[in-house]
């Protein structure tokens, strides 16, 4: 379901080109590779233009998109896509850090939690 709002996010984007709703959005908010690439195209795409592709240049440049009506809002999306980041940034990065903790190695434990928090994008 998490990989349903990465589709709808990229189709919003497209839909409703206004890029500045995707700030703060990063690309490893996305697990599924081709919404990922899909973003970095889109972003690179306004970078150099000032605009979002149409519809017709992204088909065109990204076919392995399939492109979805979207009634969600953009706040919507956005707290789904973070929330889904933050969720597996998290649960990968903090498993080590139960390993350290339950072995006892304590410092290891703070370490791990402390290099944690350092690389989310809060």
């Amino acid at each position: 379901m998490s990989l349903d709002f990465e589709r709808l996010f990229i189709s919003k984007l497209i839909e409703d080109p206004n890029f500045q709703e995707a700030e703060g959005i990063q690309p490893d908010y996305f697990d599924d590779p081709k919404y990922r690439e899909a973003f970095v195209y889109i972003r690179n795409y306004y970078a150099e233009f000032a605009q979002v592709p149409s519809r017709r240049v992204f088909r065109a440049d990204q076919p392995n998109i399939n492109l979805a009506e979207v009634p969600e809002s953009w706040a919507v999306l956005r707290n789904r896509l973070t929330e889904q980041y933050r969720r597996g940034k998290m649960t990968e990065l903090l498993d080590p850090f139960r390993d350290a903790y339950d072995s006892g190695n304590t410092e290891e434990a703070l370490r791990i939690l402390s290099a944690t928090v350092s690389q989310m994008h809060l």
